[in-house]
């Protein structure tokens, strides 16, 4: 979203003559408390517990403790839990259009800035930064990256998992060093082509040019510089009724979807000429993981 666009500070510029923006809305509402406060959010301190980095601002020792033993000291999944960040939960907003796309460009913000402070605290570690689309609204989240996991995207571009495996979804692909973008999509709202690209357009938040059609999905999805991200993730909900009553387009969808993945994992144009994971996580009722998986590959 541009912010000079967002209906709030558009209102405020709108009522001065001249030229004025985004910045000279921060230079007039914003005290040096509050810039000291975002500039402390986009660049906030760690710390290093018992293997597992967090958010100092998130380690208090007595839950840190419990969650230790009941995850067995695990560390990636310490991490998962105690390093989110819900922006919603920080921004007071009234759920309007607008302020959810707002959140999500501010999500990518912060996502950006504490990939860098990472590399700079710990510059010997390796993390991934992901953007989920929760039910909360987008949530920053951060792990260190194993040394022995490959950064290549050489894994599977489509799973599929049973609903009572999803508690820990993610865990269930590589981890990728950087940051990485993961959509939730909606299968029960996909039953035709037209709920199909509402939900693309509305996940992925495409730009207002999108052409509402098969081409338009396909070059947006081979686009998204508007979400840059060192690895994609899609969480495909209920993916058993994707245009479950049209079996031509569902296998053109899916066939759209792998050849997005192996445009993303092609090397070649890409930063550092490295390829990017690009993966479709099918999401079914239980029994239904066979089925579902068949007509897709």
């Amino acid at each position: 979203m541009n912010p000079d666009e967002y209906p709030e500070i558009k209102s405020w510029t709108g009522s001065y003559t001249g030229a004025l923006d985004s910045i000279d809305f921060l230079n007039r509402h914003c005290t040096v408390g509050m810039w000291l406060a975002f500039a402390h959010l986009m660049n906030p301190e760690f710390v290093e517990v018992r293997g597992c980095v967090l958010r100092k601002r998130s380690y208090v020792p007595g839950s840190f403790d419990e969650w230790y033993r009941r995850l067995d000291g695990d560390v990636h999944r310490i991490e998962s839990v105690l390093n989110r960040f819900v922006v919603g939960y920080a921004i007071d907003c009234g759920g309007t259009a607008e302020e959810e796309e707002a959140l999500g460009d501010i999500a990518q913000a912060v996502a950006h800035s504490w990939e860098a402070a990472l590399r700079r605290a710990f510059p010997r570690k390796r993390f991934d930064v992901r953007v989920l689309d929760t039910d909360d609204g987008p949530t920053v989240l951060f792990g260190q990256v194993a040394p022995h996991v490959p950064v290549a995207p050489d894994e599977p571009w489509l799973r599929v998992v049973s609903r009572d495996a999803t508690a820990r979804e993610v865990d269930l692909l590589p981890a990728s060093s950087g940051m990485t973008f993961v959509a939730r999509l909606d299968g029960a709202a996909m039953a035709d082509s037209d709920g199909v690209f509402e939900q693309f357009w509305d996940r992925l938040r495409f730009p207002d040019y999108f052409g509402w059609n098969w081409n338009a999905l396909l070059d947006c999805l081979r686009d998204l510089n508007w979400l840059p991200a060192d690895r994609y993730l899609l969480v495909i909900e209920n993916s058993a009724q994707v245009l479950s009553g049209s079996p031509e387009d569902r296998a053109a969808l899916f066939a759209l979807l792998k050849q997005v993945a192996e445009h993303w994992r092609n090397p070649h144009h890409k930063p550092r000429g490295v390829g990017i994971p690009f993966t479709v996580l099918l999401v079914c009722e239980p029994g239904e993981a066979g089925a579902d998986c068949s007509d897709v590959q």
